[in-house]
């Protein structure tokens, strides 16, 4: 993966959000801005957050499966193209990964895509697994720290399926989920009942 790179792409949002956000990993448009979420896919995720309610960008911290982009040479265009993570490079960046995630803290994961599930150790297939709340475990300092999270599509993957708009839609209401959980957290925090959460 690294010898394609032009440089490592850095987590993005704020630090002390109440959601994580995992990706898949840089693409083409990341690799040369050095930031997060550029083309295509970053559009795509831009209009779904815009579409969520009670949400705004503070309320996220971003963060690929791994840093880097990977990609291959295709000898028929003569250019690198995006490739998908490998097993080996997801559990390269693991550690870094994992250890963002523990610093943040956040109250719940939104799993964005196969490599995602994979880094928090999620082997199952992505359309049997998305748009359940799960609980995954994070390598902590001394013990594993488990968080809850749900698995969605990517927003490449939905910007490539725009004949399917019920994927999209399927997905802003998982997210949305996400979104009411964590308010239901804050209610409890205040002294509300756990009910609204534990219904969901």
């Amino acid at each position: 993966m690294v010898e394609h790179r032009n440089q490592v792409i850095p987590y993005m949002g704020n630090p002390e959000a109440p959601i994580v956000y995992i990706g898949q990993s840089p693409g083409e448009h990341e690799d040369k801005s050095g930031a997060l979420w550029e083309g295509p896919a970053g559009e795509k995720l831009a209009e779904m957050l815009s579409g969520l309610d009670g949400v705004n960008i503070d309320s996220f911290f971003f963060l690929n499966a791994v840093a880097c982009r990977p990609a291959r040479f295709d000898d028929l265009k003569g250019r690198l193209e995006n490739e998908a993570p490998t097993d080996v490079e997801i559990d390269t960046c693991k550690k870094w990964v994992h250890a963002a995630i523990r610093i943040v803290d956040p109250r719940c994961l939104i799993l964005g895509g196969v490599s995602a599930l994979k880094c928090v150790g999620v082997r199952s297939a992505l359309g049997n697994v998305e748009g359940e709340m799960m609980d995954v475990k994070i390598r902590g300092v001394n013990r594993e720290i488990v968080y809850a999270a749900m698995p969605v599509y990517h927003p490449s993957a939905l910007a490539r399926y725009a004949d399917k708009p019920q994927l999209e839609y399927q997905t802003l209401g998982h997210m949305q989920a996400v979104i009411d959980r964590v308010k239901a957290y804050l209610r409890i925090a205040r002294g509300g009942s756990p009910m609204a959460l534990e219904e969901r």
